[in-house]
């Protein structure tokens, strides 16, 4: 929850319309240059699934989580070209092309196809991209591993160092 008051809202303006995934990050960094600090009120707090649980970043919703952090690095960042946002965001593309995560992959494409196409989709396409991101993701295939491609109890060290590869990816995948 946040309240913010009338008067920086007219200063600041309202924020973009980006939905879902950074809204909330890219209005507070720019209300901080117009010198409006964030306060945190002890004991009250907010409930969200913890990131590692949500793992939003594999259905439609990856669209939002590229789309957005690319346009708040544009926006914000202190970083010529958002510092290393390009070959960070390359990276995460490439290991879900190799985990065969297809739909990811492509709805990441076209996150940055947007964001390339300028502001203008922004308000245009505010009502209609989520649905069409949806079935975009149900469209294209993403193999899911067949019964017999399991690991055998036997090459528990393979399975091991797997999971731990595994915990590394998710946490430099959303460790923005």
């Amino acid at each position: 929850m946040c309240l913010i008051p009338r008067s920086v809202i007219e200063e600041v303006g309202l924020a973009l319309p980006v939905f879902i995934k950074w809204d909330d990050a890219e209005y507070g960094l720019r209300a901080r240059k117009h010198g409006y600090p964030t306060v945190s009120m002890p004991g009250v707090a907010a409930w969200h699934v913890p990131w590692q649980d949500k793992n939003d970043a594999h259905d439609w919703q990856a669209y939002y989580h590229v789309r957005n952090r690319v346009i708040t690095a544009l926006l914000h960042s202190p970083y010529d070209h958002g510092g290393a946002l390009v070959s960070e965001s390359a990276e995460t593309q490439v290991q879900h092309l190799l985990s065969m995560q297809y739909s990811t992959a492509a709805l990441r494409v076209l996150a940055l196809e947007d964001v390339l196409s300028g502001p203008d989709h922004l308000h245009r396409d505010l009502l209609s991209k989520m649905a069409s991101c949806a079935p975009s993701a149900r469209s294209t295939p993403t193999p899911s591993p067949s019964p017999t491609s399991r690991t055998s109890r036997r090459s528990g060290g393979a399975s091991r160092r797997r999971g731990a590869a595994t915990r590394r990816l998710r946490r430099t995948s959303s460790g923005w």
